[in-house]
């Protein structure tokens, strides 16, 4: 018997609670299309790291191949790609280093959901930007405003936003952050618990 989710990809709908930097803002049906083109775009630091995420992700599996075949040969290029991440990691610690986390979230690959003081109406398209930490991970993306009731809170909203113009590159970046988070969330609960 087939599930009403087969074939969808499921890694969407693996949610943590994170505290990240975001920035949004509403977008106009005008500017949203010129901003759908502009948010994957090289020169952007948010895609250069995203980029540079991707590949160390596909060298790894080769990276393991030579280090058994050839164990010099594998620690040698081990050692490039460790210098090529610590100019990575300056390079966005000095552009991102006045951020920190701004807000709690509900985070998947999918979507992302939090509090806010004003409502936003729903179908909405919003501008973001997402920084995770501790690894910088930066990710601007498009948008769109799936609900949005009134939260817990007294003169709180909860709104749901389902990301729009997300590649797969940091649709990946953003699963590997879910599951590190949420290994790191699990290993402190078992530090605390006797």
């Amino acid at each position: 018997m087939k599930t009403e989710f087969e074939g969808v990809e499921r890694r969407e709908y693996f949610r943590i609670d994170d505290q990240v930097y975001l920035e949004f803002r509403p977008v106009g049906a005008g500017e949203l299309e010129s901003l759908a083109h502009r948010t994957g775009e090289a020169g952007d630091l948010c895609s250069l790291v995203l980029q540079l995420s991707a590949m160390a992700s596909q060298a790894s599996n080769l990276l393991a191949i030579i280090r058994k075949e050839q164990p010099e040969i594998g620690h040698y290029l081990g050692l490039l790609d460790r210098k090529i991440e610590l100019v990575a990691s300056a390079v966005v610690g000095a552009n991102l280093r006045d951020l920190t986390p701004n807000r709690l979230v509900n985070l998947s690959a999918g979507g992302i959901a939090f509090d806010i003081e004003s409502p936003l109406q729903d179908g909405m398209s919003l501008a973001l930007k997402l920084v995770c930490f501790p690894s910088r991970l930066c990710i601007s993306t498009l948008g769109r405003v799936v609900y949005c009731r009134r939260g817990d809170s007294e003169g709180q909203w909860r709104v749901g936003i389902a990301f729009t113009d997300l590649d797969d590159t940091a649709r990946d970046a953003l699963v590997r952050h879910t599951l590190e988070r949420q290994s790191a969330q699990l290993r402190e609960r078992r530090g605390r618990t006797p």
